[in-house]
């Protein structure tokens, strides 16, 4: 091929962005936990509350008309964050002794790391212990860190125009040509001590959402110690599945929600499949028994059975979903911390979560 004349364009657009994202909070209370949404006026304890905030965003946007013979531009990878993981936790530890007046050690995340399990070609439902209820600790701690670092990066390139050969022939060209990246990373942190340590109950979501909580705390003592503590509840269209184990038509105290005590609430649930098929349906006596309980937008509470809301056999298997629950304040209301699924009578799926609310 011979060239004898040609009329070329060639151009580029590149949009790049780096965006670095640091939250942490940071509360500590020695006495009760005040509540500004909580039904009724509680005797406040000393708090401090401690929040950071970071965020760095830069965009770029680039548009060339390339030359034949311009040179390339090379980007540089990211230069090495500095690791400030030991220094938080170090951090932590002075305030919090500070704050209480007792010597604590924090384990790192390497010294929490489990050993490996066997894995088990068949599903075990372990039997469940019921600890004794924890007295209070006077005082308590509610970590969050979050942080994280994205970068993405997207070029266009384009060649337009006609070339004309020695032999006559006319070749119009029409390239395009797209790169791009993306990169995420994130790293969470939670830390909850003395009274703040979250319960686990079983939510059903009956309207195709996730569970969400109320901003309003309500008094209930979901530890069954004989003191109630102020917690979120779920919004309509959701409720608590429950087991009225002294059948007085009321849910009294954390004992009788699947998970609140033992901090499981699935196997705590598996422990009642007697027919070993994985589900609780209606072959398995509990069945009948078990309630979900649910609050109006006004707190007034009711308990449905299984059948009255559709939900037809519940299944026992679930994966970790950690999702935190803030209000619009930001502060934390509870976390999302496995989800499973139920079918209902007329075949639907709906979902089945293990809560953890913060007392």
């Amino acid at each position: 091929m011979i060239i004898s004349q040609s009329s070329l364009s060639l151009d580029s657009h590149r949009t790049a962005e780096v965006k670095h994202e640091v939250k942490s909070e940071l509360t500590l209370w020695r006495g009760e936990r005040s509540g500004a949404d909580s039904e009724q006026t509680r005797t406040p304890g000393r708090s401090l509350v401690v929040r950071a905030e970071a965020l760095q965003v830069t965009i770029s946007q680039t548009t060339h008309s390339l030359q034949p013979k311009e040179a390339l531009l090379k980007l540089d990878d990211a230069a090495p964050e500095p690791h400030m993981g030991e220094l938080k936790i170090q951090l932590i530890k002075i305030m919090i002794e500070h704050f209480t007046g007792r010597e604590i050690d924090i384990l790192t995340p390497d010294e929490l790391q489990p050993e490996a399990q066997p894995v088990e070609t068949e599903p075990t439902h372990p039997k469940l212990e019921l600890q004794a209820p924890a007295q209070s600790a006077g005082w308590g701690m509610i970590y969050d860190f979050y942080e994280s670092h994205y970068e993405s990066e997207h070029v266009d390139f384009k060649a337009q125009g006609k070339v004309l050969t020695a032999d006559g022939r006319e070749i119009s060209i029409a390239l395009q040509l797209s790169m791009s990246r993306e990169f995420l990373r994130e790293s969470t942190v939670q830390i909850r001590a003395g009274d703040a340590v979250m319960k686990d109950p079983l939510v059903v979501n009956f309207n195709g959402t996730a569970a969400q909580l109320t901003e309003r705390n309500f008094h209930f003592d979901i530890d069954a110690d004989g003191r109630d503590e102020q917690i979120a509840f779920v919004r309509p269209g959701s409720g608590l599945l429950a087991l009225d184990r002294n059948a007085d038509g009321r849910i009294n105290d954390g004992s009788e929600l699947f998970g609140a005590l033992s901090g499981d609430g699935f196997s705590e649930l598996a422990n009642h499949d007697k027919d070993g098929n994985g589900w609780i349906d209606e072959a398995d006596s509990i069945y009948r028994r078990l309630r979900i309980w649910t609050k109006s937008a006004d707190g007034q509470d009711s308990l449905m059975a299984l059948g009255q809301t559709g939900v037809g056999a519940v299944y026992l298997g679930s994966v970790e979903t950690p999702f935190l629950l803030k209000d619009a304040g930001n502060e934390t209301l509870g976390q999302i911390r496995q989800t499973g699924i139920y079918l209902s009578e007329d075949g639907e799926t709906g979902t089945l979560q293990q809560l953890d609310l913060v007392v």
